[in-house]
């Protein structure tokens, strides 16, 4: 999803009578330099110290259990996303520290 209003920028000069030249952040480094006054509009700072983005974090596992025996992992060679009855799950491809080969994979589920 594309936002409508990007910001807060800083205006650098004034460029004719209906367009102004602002000042980049790295991250909007692409845009445009020069906009129409019309397609601006005040800062209003929105709190996001008080109401955080809600970002999910997952730790991968250290520690999966094969045939009721913890093993360690010894790394995550791929992740994906999955919906089971309407939730979100995390499947991960791992190397177990006791494997021998690549053919050895096992499919684990958190």
């Amino acid at each position: 999803m594309r936002y409508s209003f990007l910001g807060h920028f800083t205006i650098t000069r004034l460029v004719g009578n209906n367009s102004v030249e602002v000042r980049h952040t790295e991250e909007s480094s692409r845009k445009h330099l020069v906009f129409q006054v019309s397609l601006l509009k005040p800062y209003q700072d929105t709190g996001e110290d008080k109401f955080p983005p809600k970002i999910k974090t997952w730790i991968p596992p250290d520690i999966v259990e094969v045939e009721n025996l913890p093993v360690p992992v010894k790394r995550i060679i791929q992740c994906r996303k999955i919906i089971i009855n309407g939730n979100d799950h995390q499947q991960f491809l791992v190397r177990l520290t006791n494997q021998a080969s690549d053919k050895e994979k096992s499919p684990v589920e958190d």
